[in-house]
This record gives structure tokens, sequence and C-alpha cells, in this order.
């Protein structure tokens, strides 16, 4: 990825597909609306991005060698299956999460990427509503306007496609009235209830005050210190009873780091796990940090932030591109690793060596790494 795709504007990109789904999202126009048990035949308007099969198979092994590439670091050993293409390509084994290794475990916590299918669903690829724009094969002209009618059409699509999570699976096998072939459309008709609009429009908010927001770039992640800071007389924190990483520093250190810096946490989920003594020692009062003022606070330089990202990402799936999945990804990952280098556990186990964050080179450090990550992931 160039110097130019950075997080503001992976949040744009997914801004634009989350956009694109909560305004057009009436149903379309020019099907031939049939029982689901009939839908073999669908008349597509000319709005419609036809890919042929070769097109959208190169990009489907794309992307699923690229998810393998970044999570496979992560994989329970000895758990692989091997699942070999049609195209000859050099086996590709996916395989559960280690629920014990600190960097790819939020996968699981956060996000529910369980076991194979799991690690298979981000896999799988879509085209996303852009497609025209990069790839111009619409049928007929179009403008954005027309965004409402617009479908995509995968020449040559199977059921078996979606069974071995090649494809998204929010899409309607039928028969390409034109062309004569039969494939998978993708259209915002599969988007039908109040509660997926809400959750569109959610995002959709978020992400757009985060991108708007001035990155906060002085935290040094001291968000994972307050989960463990303890004074004396106050009983042990909440995140003792998960946490099974070992401490690489002494609890003095911890309390020590919490009291004499500004924690200024903005990321509301993080706060939630902060230790009760903790949250009053945050520059934004814990009264104030709320689901409701989140919109306010997020911003696109919080390593918490970014990984929420790939939450957003899955959301939008099928109709957010699976390219802009990938790069949420791969920021997430480089976040945590971020989050855990720069924690008070000891991670080396796992092959990460720490950034002493409760000394002042070691504050440098994650500060330039931070600005790194924010400005070119």
């Amino acid at each position: 990825m160039g110097v130019e795709r950075n997080i503001v504007f992976l949040i744009l990109m997914l801004l634009k597909n989350a956009y694109a789904v909560f305004c057009f999202h009436s149903p379309l126009q020019g099907f031939n609306h049939l029982k689901p048990k009939n839908r073999l035949f669908y008349s597509l308007r000319s709005q419609a991005a036809y890919l042929n099969e070769e097109t959208w198979r190169e990009k489907v092994w794309a992307h699923r060698k690229r998810v393998y590439e970044l999570l496979s670091p992560g994989f329970l050993r000895g758990e692989e299956r091997k699942e070999s293409s049609d195209r000859g390509d050099s086996a590709v084994e996916f395989a559960a999460l280690d629920p014990h290794n600190p960097i790819y475990n939020f996968l699981l916590e956060y996000y529910n990427v369980r076991g194979r299918k799991g690690t298979k669903r981000l896999a799988r690829w879509s085209p996303g509503f852009n497609v025209r724009e990069r790839l111009q094969l619409l049928l007929g002209g179009g403008t954005a306007a027309d965004a409402r009618e617009f479908q995509v059409f995968l020449e040559n699509a199977s059921e078996e496609d979606v069974e071995e999570a090649l494809l998204c699976s929010k899409g309607t096998f039928v028969t390409h009235e034109e062309m004569g072939k039969r494939g998978l459309v993708y259209s915002l008709q599969e988007l039908r209830s109040a509660d997926e609009l809400a959750t569109y429009n959610w995002y959709k908010s978020i992400l757009a005050s985060t991108a708007a927001n001035a990155p906060v770039l002085n935290c040094y992640g001291l968000h994972e210190w307050a989960m463990q800071y303890q004074p004396e007389g106050e009983p042990d924190p909440p995140s003792r009873s998960y946490q099974k990483l070992k401490l690489r520093v002494s609890q003095q250190v911890i309390n020590d780091a919490v009291e004499q810096n500004v924690v200024c946490c903005t990321h509301f989920d993080a706060l939630r796990f902060f230790a009760p003594a903790a949250k009053k020692l945050n520059k934004h009062d814990p009264s104030f940090l709320s689901r409701e003022n989140q919109l306010l606070l997020e911003n696109p330089a919080c390593l918490h932030s970014s990984m929420d990202l790939l939450k957003i990402a899955i959301k939008l799936s099928p109709f957010g591109e699976a390219e802009t999945l990938a790069d949420a990804l791969e920021v997430s990952i480089m976040s945590r690793t971020l989050d855990v280098a720069a924690s008070p556990y000891d991670a080396r186990d796992y092959g990460l060596s720490p950034i002493m964050i409760e000394t002042a080179e070691g504050k440098s450090v994650y500060k330039a790494q931070q600005v790194k990550l924010f400005n070119s992931f």
C-alpha cells in the first residue's frame, strides 16, 4: 500500500460504503419478484456491473491470499486444513486463531472471529458498490444518483463458491437475461430491516465524526496501564481476572505511570475496562465518556478506534468491497501490535519486544510509531 493510504483515507472509504448503504436502501426496480424458491431468473437493469468470471475469481484469490498472510501468524498450530483452489494455486491453510496470542486474540474477543469459520469469513470476497468506479464494467451509463438502482452480477458464481467461503452469502443466484449466464447478484435490496439500517447509520456517524476530529498523539497507550492500576487498599482491578499475560513491571511502576502522566483516553470501550480508581484520573470525566458522546471524542489516531474499523468493515460486508475489509484487518493488527507492545504486559514469548512508555525514550518511540501508523499503513 502506498503512503497516500492512511487511516483517514481508510475511514473515508468505509464511510463511503456506509453512506451508500444507508442512503440508497429503497427497494430496487428492474427485478422479476418471484417466490424465493422460484428465484431462478431475474431481469437486471442496465445499471448493473457485469463481472466476468476471470475478473472476479482473480480478485477472490488475491483477497484470500492477503487475508491468510495477515492472519496466519496467529493461527493455532496443527489445526490447519488445506483448501486447494480449482486454479491450481498452492494450498491455502486456514485455521482457528490462538486464543492466547495477545496480538490476535482481540479478533476473537472483540469481533467474534472464532474457529476456522471465523477466519474464513474474513476471506470471503465481495465487490462492493463502488465497483463501477474501479472496474468500469457498467452495462450502460450511470451516475452516482443512480446508486439506489445499482447491482453487481458475478458471472458463473455458484452455490459452491458461497459454501466454500469464497464469496459473501448475502446475494441472490439469478440468470442474467441479456448474457444468458447464471451467477450471483448483489444489491442493496438485501437490506430489509429498520434495525439493519439503524446500525449502518450509527457507523456512518461514527466514521464521519472520527475523520473530522483531530488526532490525539499524546496518550502513549496508558489505557492498558489504567486497566491494571491498583493503589494500596483498592481491590484487584477487573482486568486481573481475564488478562493471562504476566506483567513486565511491578505494580508500583504501573501506579506511578498512571499517576504521574496525563491519561487522556477518548475511547469509550477502553474506559469501560479501567480499574475503578483510574477512571477519575482520566482527562475526560467518566460521566462524559458515554456511547452517546462517543461521536464527540473518537479520534483517528486512537489505536482502539483503528481496530474498530475492522468491526465496521465486517458489518458492511458484502456492501463494502473486500479490499477495504482487508485494509481494515491490516490496520487493526498493526494497531493491536502497538497496543500490546506499549502495555505493562510481557509479550516477548510471542516475539514482541516491549515499548517502555514508562520512560521518556519509550514515549518517543510510541509516538513515532503511532504517527507512522496514522500517516501510512
